[in-house]
């Protein structure tokens, strides 16, 4: 509990320094962004873990379908509180580039995950991949 709060007091710390971060730096988004990456994220990463992950203990998940969208921080959060054995990416060529930088922030093994490319704004062919995946590992626990 009192690591915890340390972490909160933290965050809010961090959060207010990003906020604070001078719009006229050579380049401020670059800058504001890396501060968010190395410090923010990083927090609120364990914060969620703690919090969410407490929720599914004792659970054996073994996969998760996500569809991979602009932004890899649900995705990594989702991944950080499951724990899943198995992890299917479904993703565009537009949002393939994620990818690389979800596993390295949840440390997933390659022999961990899959990728599947779906047609963006194809609703059907993203229910036919979660439909086979899921075909393949409902014998397994969990989906």
């Amino acid at each position: 509990m009192e690591n915890k709060k340390k972490s909160l007091v933290r965050l809010e710390e961090y959060v207010e320094q990003w906020l604070s971060m001078p719009v006229d730096a050579a380049d401020p988004q670059m800058e504001a962004e890396n501060y968010y990456r190395e410090k923010i994220f990083p927090l609120v990463k364990e914060l969620f873990r703690e919090k969410e992950g407490a929720k599914l203990e004792g659970k054996n998940i073994y996969g998760l379908i996500l569809t991979v969208g602009t932004s890899p921080e649900p995705l990594v959060l989702s991944i950080s509180a499951c724990c899943p054995e198995r992890v299917l990416f479904l993703y565009t060529p537009e949002t393939e580039k994620h990818l690389d930088e979800i596993v390295k922030l949840t440390g997933l093994e390659v022999s961990q995950l899959e990728k599947w490319q779906v047609r963006d704004n194809d609703p059907l062919s993203i229910y036919q991949a979660v439909m086979q995946a899921w075909e393949n590992w409902a014998r397994h626990g969990d989906v």
